[in-house]
């Protein structure tokens, strides 16, 4: 689902992108990712990943030069361009398949608290997220 200039949830601010990426296994969602419009506590533009359980929820400030490129690729469903612009906003993708995945789908290994490595379905090993 692709959605635009939606009050977010919290009534706060607004959500300029949203793209729900399904999982080539499964067809459910792996991830969300949503860009929102500058609000508390960020006050600047900022994203969220959700929905993708292996590395739990992220939001985090983006620049202004970024706001473009993000919206873009939201608009088009274009996760390889989140992945190159922060790998940690598309932890289901698996860059060598050009693919996502459930979390279910990973094969998970974590290498401490905060990071953990996956295979995906195809043999494709990579960071999910880091330290």
């Amino acid at each position: 689902m692709k959605g635009f200039s939606l009050v977010d949830e919290a009534g706060v601010g607004r959500i300029e992108g949203h793209c729900d990426f399904r999982c080539a296994s499964t067809g459910l969602v792996a991830g969300s990712v949503a860009l929102h419009s500058p609000a508390p506590p960020w006050n600047r533009y900022w994203v969220e990943l959700s929905g993708f359980s292996l590395t739990g929820d992220l939001q985090q400030g983006i620049e202004p030069s970024s706001v473009e490129l993000l919206r873009e690729a939201l608009r088009c469903g274009e996760v390889r361009t989140l992945w190159q612009y922060d790998r940690e906003l598309a932890p289901f993708f698996c860059p060598e398949c050009g693919l996502c995945y459930a979390a279910s789908a990973w094969q998970a290994h974590p290498n401490s608290a905060t990071s953990i490595d996956g295979i995906c379905p195809a043999g494709h090993r990579r960071r999910l997220c880091a330290d």
